[in-house]
């Protein structure tokens, strides 16, 4: 069963060399089961010598603050449905979870209900804005043999909601060779397909002229024409932004954002810690200061500034605020 699912795992990785680095995370729930030991024996040698980089990520690995660049391919092993969830946060507290990455996770335990693992799986990499997987599980009906499950976004194969979205069993794999033509790691969001966006009125980021304007307004119209994408607007109340909480409950759009039916909001929102959790950002591309002019003579109470005219002068600038799409 090794060899076999080291071949399908090979057939599927075809395009992993094109990442500097690939992250391979043994399962969490038993580390010392001897399958997973006999899959690595023959499993990362082989890797190796396609990918340039293959770091093993484990419960037991030293934690790190940051690195410098997010790996583009995931390989996960995992014994049980529970391991997911574990094997996610460890990837957050890394800072190796790479949402754009692309993901393949793999398992030797045979499963009988392998449907209901994979919809279990779906449902949650689907809510961590994660698109682009596949899950290679055993087959308990035949040797050697492991099904493959992919999503696709639109049941019906045409743009509409996107939680219109199905889970297929699309081929099966034995020894690197699949019963089926298969494209491996295709995108996912029909680029025809417009983007909605949720913007408030908030000069010079977005301004409602005659037309929609402002410098994310720009900003999206130049990706927009580079990547073929269409975006539909719409505008949002002050009062309707919300935020995330420190207990992570999300109100107005970043609740919308969270579950789904907005893909992008503009305005010039800063970059909190609090939203990082669960949000990707632009870079920064502006920065705001706060400057502060005081009289050059001392006072003596706030009655004598407020009534003195006098010269200002500079007296301190606050560091600048960067502001994001």
């Amino acid at each position: 069963m090794n060899l076999s699912l080291t071949r399908c795992i090979l057939r599927a990785t075809r395009q992993f060399h094109k990442f500097d680095d690939t992250v391979y995370i043994r399962p969490v729930t038993d580390e010392s089961n001897p399958s997973v030991d006999e899959l690595d024996v023959i499993l990362l040698p082989a890797l190796s010598r396609s990918n340039k980089t293959i770091r093993i990520l484990t419960n037991s690995t030293h934690s790190r603050n940051a690195v410098e660049q997010k790996p583009g391919a995931i390989l996960v092993h995992f014994l049980e449905k529970e391991d997911l969830n574990v094997q996610l946060a460890l990837l957050k507290k890394k800072w190796m979870l790479n949402r754009h990455g692309k993901f393949l996770f793999i398992s030797t335990t045979i499963f009988n209900d392998s449907f209901d693992i994979a919809s279990y799986f779906f449902d949650i990499l689907w809510k961590e804005n994660i698109l682009n997987f596949y899950i290679l599980l055993a087959r308990p009906d035949r040797d050697a043999a492991f099904s493959v499950f992919s999503w696709d976004p639109y049941a019906n194969g045409k743009c509409g909601n996107p939680l219109d979205k199905t889970l297929y069993d699309c081929v099966s794999c034995t020894y690197g060779k699949t019963d089926k033509p298969v494209n491996w790691f295709t995108k996912k969001i029909h680029k025809n397909c417009p983007i909605h966006v949720k913007y408030i009125n908030n000069p010079p980021y977005v301004m409602e002229m005659n037309s929609l304007q402002g410098l994310d307004v720009d900003i999206l119209s130049i990706i927009g024409e580079k990547l073929k994408l269409n975006f539909t607007y719409e505008k949002v109340s002050a009062t309707e932004v919300g935020s995330v909480s420190e207990n992570n409950q999300f109100s107005g759009v970043f609740r919308e954002l969270r579950n789904g039916s907005v893909d992008v909001i503009i305005g010039g929102y800063a970059k909190q810690l609090s939203y990082l959790k669960y949000f990707d950002f632009s870079q920064e591309y502006t920065g705001d200061a706060l400057i502060l002019c005081t009289p050059d003579v001392p006072l003596k109470t706030y009655d004598e500034g407020c009534n003195r005219k006098t010269e200002g002068r500079y007296m301190s600038q606050q560091p600048f605020q960067k502001v994001h799409g």
